[in-house]
């Protein structure tokens, strides 16, 4: 489709009709348009009046519903936090923004199962980044650092005790390693992190050790020697022919056996990517294995086209998968019924399949605490490492470079900005 926008309704535009087309379909364009929007929306030989960007949205969604014989659940909203706009707004969100009943009672249970912990803004959480994977997954867009090709492992350990020392912090909620893969580093590399956290406090310690292929039992044993509490071990799928074919790694049986070993020690998570090609769209194999396994918590993540991965170039024809994934979803939502597993926070992405979204479940009051405060952004967070974002109650932001180099360079002017940040609070 070619469109014809003012500028400061191209994005409006744009977001609403990636629900309806696959983005490649869509053009902005000045001559030969399709559809016209300035004072009004101008299509075939309809002339559709606008009061505000609201309501531009609100026609759009609507004009394109009816012609496509198709309603987002999510109705015209395209942000990534939902959670948040219903805590402001509740009820109206169906109304305001054409939110389904089933999108909105999901947000309700969400919210109620957010109220049995205790948050504070003063609060402040950890967040590290290790931005180091064995392979780059076809549909990761993260800046990650293949290590078995460049291994900068030492160099970017120095680096981030040296952030580790300048933090005039001694206590966190929350403190969660993630990545990339922190799994990645040595056994050695690890036990010389581990051991520098120890000075801190927290409530909470997670490692992301998400591939098999960069795990064993004794870096699990590291993990519980150092007080971490909770460990993310990600199948995203146990189709092991199509990980493959999307340049990921993964012995089905060892990576069974070291959840099992990790459910005897830790809250341990498990990540899913719903929608993956050539995935078995009831999910059956996946829920069997969960079945059989039951760690504390899932996140189910409907996979998304990120610019930049190797996936959105090779996927073009995006909705053709629609029906099946929110098959799937019918399927994922009746086990975790089952089972006794709790929704307890949810986001959104661009581009997502379907326009759904991620969700993170819970057994028997084991959230993650630092998804809900990332996610609800209710609390402070010190982000450190490569590409790391520091997010303060006070709106103040600090966001680490993007690559290896650029982030040992301007080092010392971060944390410098960073302390003047926390000083102030």
């Amino acid at each position: 489709m070619k469109i014809k926008s003012l500028e400061n309704k191209k994005k409006i535009v744009f977001d609403i009709l990636l629900i309806f087309f696959n983005k490649e379909d869509l053009e902005f364009v000045e001559d030969n348009y399709d559809i016209k929007i300035d004072s009004k929306i101008y299509y075939g030989n309809r002339e559709i009046s606008y009061k505000d960007n609201k309501d531009l949205k609100i026609k759009l969604y609507n004009l394109f519903s009816k012609q496509e014989n198709y309603k987002s659940s999510w109705g015209i909203l395209t942000g990534s936090k939902p959670m948040k706009l219903f805590s402001k707004i509740g009820n109206e969100i169906k109304s305001e923004y054409l939110v389904s009943d089933s999108k909105y009672e999901l947000l309700k249970v969400i919210a109620k199962n957010q109220e049995k912990y205790s948050f504070d803004p003063k609060n402040m959480n950890l967040y590290i980044n290790i931005p180091f994977c064995p392979t780059r997954c076809d549909y990761c867009s993260y800046p990650t650092i293949i290590y078995n090709k460049h291994d900068y492992r030492d160099c970017y350990l120095k680096l981030i005790l040296k952030e580790l020392e300048s933090l005039k912090v001694d206590k966190f909620h929350t403190i969660y390693i993630g990545g990339g893969t922190p799994s990645s580093l040595s056994t050695k590399q690890l036990e010389i992190l581990l051991d520098n956290l120890n000075r801190f406090k927290a409530e909470e310690f997670t490692v992301e050790a998400g591939r098999e292929d960069t795990l064993d039992f004794k870096k699990i044993d590291l993990f519980e020697k150092y007080h971490v509490n909770r460990i993310s071990l990600n199948p995203q799928s146990f189709n092991q022919k199509l990980l493959r074919k999307l340049n990921r790694n993964q012995d089905e049986k060892k990576l069974i056996e070291l959840i099992e070993y990790a459910n005897e020690k830790f809250i341990v998570n498990m990540d899913f990517i719903v929608g993956l090609p050539e995935d078995d769209f009831t999910f059956s194999k996946n829920l069997k294995i969960i079945e059989k396994l039951l760690p504390k918590n899932i996140t189910f993540h409907t996979l998304s086209r990120k610019s930049g991965s190797k996936f959105y170039e090779s996927h073009k024809r995006f909705l053709e998968e629609r029906e099946n994934v929110e098959k799937t979803w019918e399927n994922i939502f009746k086990f975790t019924e089952k089972f006794g597993y709790n929704p307890y926070y949810l986001y959104r992405q661009k581009d997502i399949l379907a326009n759904l979204e991620n969700i993170g479940f819970e057994r028997d009051k084991s959230a993650c605490i630092y998804n809900i405060v990332v996610n609800e952004e209710i609390e402070n967070i010190i982000g450190i490492g490569m590409n790391a974002n520091s997010k303060f109650k006070s709106g103040e932001k600090l966001r680490l470079d993007r690559n290896i180099r650029d982030y040992k360079n301007n080092l010392n002017k971060k944390i410098e900005i960073r302390n003047k940040i926390i000083n102030k609070l």
